[in-house]
């Protein structure tokens, strides 16, 4: 049982470990959303720009009616008015002539009863068509000057939007250029790391990080496989939970090899590492450990001999716990001086 449940502690050390690749994964795929982000901007300026396309045409429309309109009841209101002084004007030159008492001046025939029935029509006629033309607009024009300037404003902020939407396209291209480029230049140096920290590991043998679609680096996935010394080319999956470990150390080194952090939590990661591959993780450990500090939970005694520090949890009475630590390189030091 314990044994079983050693190697099932070593496998949750190997699965928190893969957990980091798909982090890493997980922050290409952040970035893709972020592409995703600018195409739905974009797509929402089209939309805006295809509105205000629609009110500017239906400005515009409404503009040219109302401008037909105005011109149609001028010219209306125009004949009839000059039809109306015609009449009154034939009216009152005939009324003139009948109440004439000059000598010389001939009588004018009364005008027939049809003529003046057919002028009070003529003239009853254009009143109810200036009835149906309506009163004229006199603010027409000043109405039709302000659509006009409106729909100057709306093709100026179409021409705004289209060229956002331009550069936003052209943005869009770029950033999906650069993260293709930069995830494809960060996969090859983990990839050549990733086959050196094993062929150290595990002395000797062969390993390789591959793309499952290399066509789509923003989509794809990752696959590992590794050749032992002295074995075939196999999956992760069939190795053992030794071998795993190691490798799984050595992608993580190869990461911190690509990109270094500040600080790495191992918990465990030792636990199914004999004698010899302790002595190599724990070289790697101080090489690294220039520039990424380590927190280690280990109860390997190999791994802490290398620290440079101790931190532990005792009880000296029952039910009272105590936070020891010790500074090994202040030990180190004490019993190298002359005065130790």
């Amino acid at each position: 049982d314990q044994i079983a449940q050693t190697r099932a502690e070593r496998e949750g050390a190997l699965h928190a470990l893969q957990a980091e690749l798909a982090s890493t994964a997980a922050a290409s795929q952040q970035t893709a959303a972020q592409v995703e982000a600018a195409a739905a901007a974009s797509t929402e300026q089209h939309a805006a720009l295809e509105r205000l396309r629609v009110q500017h045409g239906a400005l515009t429309r409404t503009a040219a009616d109302l401008e037909d309109r105005r011109a149609a009841k001028e010219r209306d209101s125009i004949r009839a008015e000059q039809s109306l002084a015609g009449v009154q004007q034939r009216r009152e030159d005939t009324i003139v002539r009948w109440l004439s008492d000059e000598p010389d001046v001939e009588p004018v025939p009364k005008p027939a009863a049809e003529s003046v029935e057919e002028l009070q029509r003529r003239v009853t006629s254009l009143r109810n068509r200036l009835r149906r033309i309506g009163p004229v607009n006199p603010l027409a024009v000043e109405e039709f000057s302000l659509l006009r300037e409106r729909a100057a404003f709306l093709r100026a902020q179409s021409g705004d939007l289209e060229a956002a939407g331009q550069d936003l396209e052209e943005v869009k291209r770029q950033l999906r250029r650069a993260i293709r480029a930069d995830f494809t230049a960060t996969f090859q140096r983990v990839a050549a790391d990733f086959r050196a920290m094993v062929k150290v590991l595990f002395d000797g043998g062969d390993a390789e990080l591959s793309l499952t679609d290399p066509h789509t680096p923003d989509q794809t996935g990752i696959e590992i496989t590794v050749r032992l010394p002295g074995k075939r080319r196999q999956a992760l999956s069939l190795l053992s939970g030794g071998e795993r470990a190691l490798v799984a150390l050595a992608l993580l080194f190869a990461l911190l090899s690509a990109r270094a952090t500040p600080l790495c939590l191992l918990d465990e990661a030792d636990a199914m590492l004999d004698e010899t591959n302790i002595g190599r993780f724990c070289r790697l450990l101080h090489e690294y450990g220039r520039e990424t500090q380590f927190l280690v939970i280990t109860h390997n005694r190999g791994t802490m001999e290398m620290a440079d520090a101790l931190f532990g949890v005792s009880m000296a009475e029952e039910g009272v716990s105590q936070v020891l630590s010790l500074h090994l390189e202040e030990l180190r030091e004490q019993a190298l001086s002359p005065a130790g």
